[in-house]
């Protein structure tokens, strides 16, 4: 599965923790994890999606990334946790899936044992 280039510079800025890094290197990582074999991209092109999503990025009222100098960025944390907190909010957790599955599929079992009783 590829991710799209937003995801990938927010997983390397995500990474790079609080100093951040610079275009040029997040520009670098983004090429190299979308290349293969299969599926080649000029690094040019790469280097100027990812400077402008940086600048739509910083310049957002909420930002998920913040430009610390010139051509410098890390993640806005801050955002980042509000993020996170909406999608805890929206999906269900895996585990009470698994949960419900496993009850659900305990009650079929025994309905199937009662319809088959031993003879003997």
């Amino acid at each position: 599965m590829t991710m799209n280039i937003g995801e990938n510079v927010l997983q390397i800025l995500q990474e790079a923790g609080p100093q951040g890094l610079h275009v040029g290197k997040i520009s670098l990582h983004v090429f190299n994890g979308m290349n293969s074999l299969f599926e080649e991209r000029d690094f040019e092109e790469v280097h100027h999606d990812v400077n402008m999503f940086l600048i739509k990025q910083a310049k957002k009222k909420r930002p998920l990334v913040i430009r610390l100098r010139r051509g410098v960025y890390k993640i806005n944390k801050r955002a980042m946790n509000d993020i996170e907190l909406q999608f805890k909010f929206k999906e269900p957790s895996m585990e009470e899936h698994s949960t419900e599955d496993m009850v659900r599929e305990h009650r079929q079992g025994k309905e199937e044992d009662d319809i088959y009783l031993p003879f003997f």
